[in-house]
């Protein structure tokens, strides 16, 4: 699901996101992110998996969105905004006054949504790898009312 979600707009494409996997969503990775606390779950629509998202609550009252996507083909139906929606109200009802999240540069549609709930960019920093195109990444953020 990721491999897809994520295709267009990764630097070196399929390949590179097939190699740099096991660093950003495997098993390894997914283990030592849950010992952490972070929970990890799937959006479900009529039985299918129509998205995966991670979150974790760090010191400091912050909820990170650690992964939030959408499978292709169940975009354009609003379930992106539902789900941060729902991360935004867990992060207030655990008392969290900041939502933070990273974004690829180029993934314009998420980048939209969080501007849209909000989300302004703190600083842009570059993921390398060897061999590979540097990616461009946003940290964004949101101060957190709890309110709403």
């Amino acid at each position: 699901m990721w491999l897809d979600a994520n295709e267009s707009f990764v630097a070196g494409g399929r390949k590179m996101i097939e190699e740099v996997c096991d660093d950003w969503i495997g098993p390894g990775t997914v283990r030592r992110k849950m010992e952490e606390g972070y929970v990890f779950g799937y959006l479900l629509e009529n039985g299918s998996k129509a998205g995966f998202l991670s979150f974790g609550i760090l010191d400091g009252g912050v909820i990170e969105i650690d992964k939030l996507y959408i499978e292709p083909r169940f975009r354009g139906r609003g379930n992106g905004k539902r789900v941060l929606d729902r991360l935004l109200e867990h992060g207030r009802s655990q008392g969290c006054v900041k939502a933070a999240l990273t974004v690829n540069s180029k993934n314009s549609p998420a980048i939209a949504l969080y501007e849209g709930r909000g989300f302004e960019m703190e600083k842009e920093v570059t993921y390398r790898r060897d061999g590979w195109p540097e990616t461009r990444l946003y940290v964004m953020s949101l101060a957190l009312s709890p309110d709403g």
